[in-house]
């Protein structure tokens, strides 16, 4: 069957019904407000969006969650905006809690919150690390003093060792 609109509409067609499934609209009520034959017509130009815009297939559902996470944040700043006109201070503070929950959880599912591995290897003894500070701090203090810095207050602090033993 030859196509009945062009592919630039089609696909226009597809991303608005995406947002609307995103709203929460059923697959009958996207289908007849966008002229689509059927459910499933419906369905399929979603899926066939999803597969077109997201780059990883493994990644749709992830995308799907995440895109209705950010249009829910929409929705909570344009309530919030109108709770601020109105001057409803209560439906502003739960407003703003809303939107910092998603906040939240958006920034969790973006990888925000992902521990960092940090790998420390130490390769000398720590008196020899000592002992290899103290040389260079003395250097230091002694271009300091050619250079007329002040080297008392490098020398003063060769002498000084804060550290901590963690095992």
């Amino acid at each position: 069957m030859a196509p009945v609109m062009r592919h630039r509409d089609s696909r226009a067609r597809a991303a608005e019904a995406y947002t609307m499934h995103l709203d929460g609209a059923s697959w009958q009520d996207i289908a007849d407000a966008l002229g689509f034959r059927g459910r499933s017509g419906a369905q399929t130009a979603v899926n066939r969006h999803l597969a077109e815009t997201t780059p990883d297939p493994n990644h749709i559902a992830r995308r799907k969650w995440i895109d209705g996470k950010r249009r829910l944040r929409a929705r909570l700043c344009r309530q919030l905006t109108a709770a601020e006109t109105a001057n409803d201070s209560q439906a502003v503070a739960q407003l703003s809690a809303a939107i910092d929950r998603v906040d939240d959880q958006l920034a969790k599912a973006e990888g925000h919150y992902a521990p960092t591995n940090v790998n420390v290897a130490v390769d000398a003894a720590p008196s020899m690390a000592t002992a290899e500070w103290l040389r260079q701090v003395r250097e230091a203090s002694a271009a300091a003093a050619v250079s007329g810095g002040n080297p008392a207050a490098l020398a003063s602090a060769a002498e000084v060792i804060d550290a901590e033993v963690v095992q």
